[in-house]
């Protein structure tokens, strides 16, 4: 992909960093008619989403070097809503989604039927398996409640859609006050207040995706519910596949990332929204937007060349209605 010395010196949107967020922030904002520009510190796109050989011993050996399965992506309309398997985006289902090793060689498998988990740790503490039941119910029913909101707008999910949500947290208020302490308590007081077996302690344990002893972390066993609501999946190529497919996409619809690009300081000011192809400064229609300056060091533009024909022939096109509040 040719390098590219320059910076557009205009764009509709700047998105700071070139991580999985970011991309699909941009891929949405690009798909609605705006211009797009995505600048990332790393040489690499991806984030903690990359997947690259970190290993000089062993360059041909590909790492994950964060995420390594799709879990609340697969709660999204994400995949579908941007057209990613078109783009070369493949899931491959995983069942169980892992396993804990016990020194005496035993094992314990987390499925995506909890009752086939439940069956599992019975086999080493009956106690445990009825308390590792009452955690799932209590995911379960949660997910009610967070499954939804994972797709709507964080501080203003809307009256009726609050009021859908608070609903059905009412039908399971039991579970949900069960809830409501999970959320204040920590992954290691869960795990000595209802496990036993040191198997099923470590098992349980594994759960938690922040130190066991913060208050609050116990909220990490959501994951445990979105598991048994939706399984679990890893990407075909590794978790790198995911930001190559957004790339792909965000690329399709005529945008552009700059990798090796750290910014320095943004500025912003108000100016005329512009339809994509009208050049930087230019007035269009639309209400008032922001003008992005991006002040970048070094970079390497990766799609110059791929960039589509429409957009190099200065084809403007009007940002799509749900779009029309970011440019006023």
């Amino acid at each position: 992909m040719p390098a590219d010395p320059e910076l557009p010196s205009r764009a509709d949107i700047v998105v700071v960093g070139a991580g999985h967020n970011g991309l699909v922030a941009a891929c949405y904002l690009a798909k609605a008619g705006l211009d797009v520009l995505v600048l990332g510190a790393s040489p690499v796109l991806g984030g903690m989403a990359a997947t690259n050989p970190i290993f000089p011993e062993s360059p041909g050996h590909m790492i994950n070097e964060g995420s390594i399965q799709a879990s609340i992506f697969r709660a999204t309309p994400i995949e579908s809503e941007l057209q990613l398997a078109r783009h070369g985006l493949r899931q491959i289902a995983m069942d169980s989604a892992f396993a804990q090793l016990g020194p005496d060689g035993s094992s314990l498998g987390l499925w995506n039927d909890v009752e086939r988990t439940a069956a599992e740790i019975r086999r080493f503490s009956p106690s445990d398996a009825r308390a590792w039941l009452e955690r799932s119910r209590t995911c379960d029913a949660a997910m009610d409640v967070v499954a939804p909101y994972i797709n709507m707008h964080p501080t203003r999910p809307g009256v009726r859609a609050g009021l859908t949500l608070l609903a059905k947290a009412g039908r399971n208020a039991r579970l949900m006050a069960d809830f409501g302490r999970l959320c204040l308590s920590s992954m290691a007081e869960v795990v000595d207040e209802h496990f036993t077996s040191p198997l099923v302690r470590g098992f349980a344990s594994a759960l938690a995706l922040e130190p066991m002893t913060q208050p609050g972390s116990a909220m990490d066993l959501l994951w445990l519910g979105l598991h048994q609501r939706l399984g679990s999946s890893m990407f075909e190529g590794g978790t790198g596949a995911l930001p190559k497919a957004l790339y792909a996409c965000l690329t399709d619809h005529g945008g552009t990332v700059r990798t090796s690009a750290k910014v320095a300081k943004a500025h912003a000011h108000p100016v005329r929204g512009r339809r994509r192809g009208q050049a930087g400064g230019r007035r269009g229609g639309g209400g008032e937007g922001r003008g992005h300056h991006p002040e970048s060091q070094g970079g390497a533009d990766l799609d110059a060349a791929q960039r589509p024909a429409a957009r190099r022939a200065g084809r403007p096109r009007r940002p799509h209605p749900d779009y029309e509040h970011i440019l006023g």
